[in-house]
C-alpha cells in the first residue's frame, strides 16, 4: 500500500480484509499488517480497530519496522484507528499521540487513511500517517 499511499497505484494484488458486519471493536492480527487494506462494511455503527504492537525483539504476535496497511470506510460510519499499547500515531500534519493514541475518520462513505510503521524506540512503534481521503484526527498528547 506504499504506493497506493502515496502515489495512488497499487503494484500487485494486496489482501482485502473485511473487519465483519457488526459495529464493535477489529484487532488487526500481526500476520496481516503487511499491505493489506481493511474495509468496514457493516451499517450499525463507529468501529474502533487496534493497530497490532511492535516490539523490538518479540517476533511472534508483534510487527516490525514496514508494516503498513489501509482502512477504507464503506458505510457512513466512523472508524476510529487506535495504537496498541506504548505505540503512537504521527498525522500527516505531525501531530504525535500519545501512547495508545487515536486517529479518527468521518463517517463517510469513501474515506480512507493509509499507516506506515516507520519509525521506533526501543519497545515504542510509531505509525504514520500517509495517505487519507476525508477528515481524519489524530488526539494529541
Amino acid at each position: 500500500p506504499l504506493n497506493f499511499a502515496t502515489t495512488g497505484t497499487i503494484r500487485g494484488a494486496i489482501k482485502v480484509i473485511d473487519m465483519g458486519s457488526t459495529a464493535g471493536t477489529y484487532t488487526v492480527l500481526a500476520a496481516d499488517a503487511y499491505g493489506s487494506e481493511f474495509k468496514q462494511t457493516h451499517g450499525d455503527g463507529a468501529t474502533v480497530v487496534t493497530l497490532p504492537d511492535y516490539q523490538a525483539t518479540a517476533e511472534v504476535d508483534h510487527v516490525k519496522v514496514g508494516a503498513s496497511m489501509c482502512f477504507v470506510t464503506k458505510t457512513a460510519f466512523a472508524t476510529v484507528i487506535t495504537a496498541s499499547a506504548d505505540d503512537k500515531i504521527r498525522s500527516a500534519a505531525g501531530v504525535l499521540s500519545a501512547a495508545a493514541g487515536t486517529c479518527t475518520g468521518p463517517a463517510t462513505v469513501g474515506a480512507y487513511v493509509c499507516f506506515i510503521l516507520d519509525e521506533t524506540s526501543t519497545d515504542v512503534g510509531i505509525w504514520s500517517q500517509m495517505g487519507t481521503n476525508g477528515t481524519w484526527t489524530t488526539s494529541a498528547p
